[in-house]
């Protein structure tokens, strides 16, 4: 991931994960991992494996191309 674009990253996958209300437990409780693993991530998503990142938005109800639509702009929808 482009070191730039980590900020506005994180604070989108933290807007997720409140706009869902849920908590970091919560979250790590369906990932199955610690709770301060989920707060690391929000805050460095760069150290986050894809695998996580997209069960993350699938928690969110999200997918990746409507994610990162948002962070880059102009990308394919389909």
């Amino acid at each position: 991931m482009e070191n730039s674009m980590l900020p506005l990253i994180s604070k989108r996958l933290k807007e997720l994960r409140s706009g869902n209300n849920l908590t970091y437990d919560q979250v790590a409780s369906i990932l199955k991992i610690h709770r301060e693993t989920v707060r690391r991530y929000e805050k460095n998503p760069a150290i986050m494996s894809i695998d996580i990142f997209i069960k993350m938005l699938d928690i969110y109800g999200y997918k990746t191309n409507i994610f990162f639509n948002e962070i880059y702009g102009n990308l394919p929808l389909n």
